[in-house]
């Protein structure tokens, strides 16, 4: 979630990648980064990263 007055915009995600740069590995490093309001979760919070993921693998024969 993003702070409180921080809009989402292309200047912010490539702040973010700069930012990790030094810090990852560079296979580490995310190609992109999507923004989105809220997670599909399940009772306690977690995260249910297959509906996460699904429109990632849209159009794909294989998923991982």
């Amino acid at each position: 979630m993003l702070k409180a007055g921080t809009e989402p915009s292309d200047t912010l995600k490539k702040e973010i990648i700069d930012f990790v740069r030094p810090h990852l590995a560079g296979f580490k490093v995310p190609r992109s980064i999507d923004f989105v309001d809220e997670f599909a979760e399940i009772g306690g919070g977690k995260i249910q990263r297959k509906k996460v993921r699904e429109p990632f693998w849209e159009g794909r024969a294989v998923k991982i």
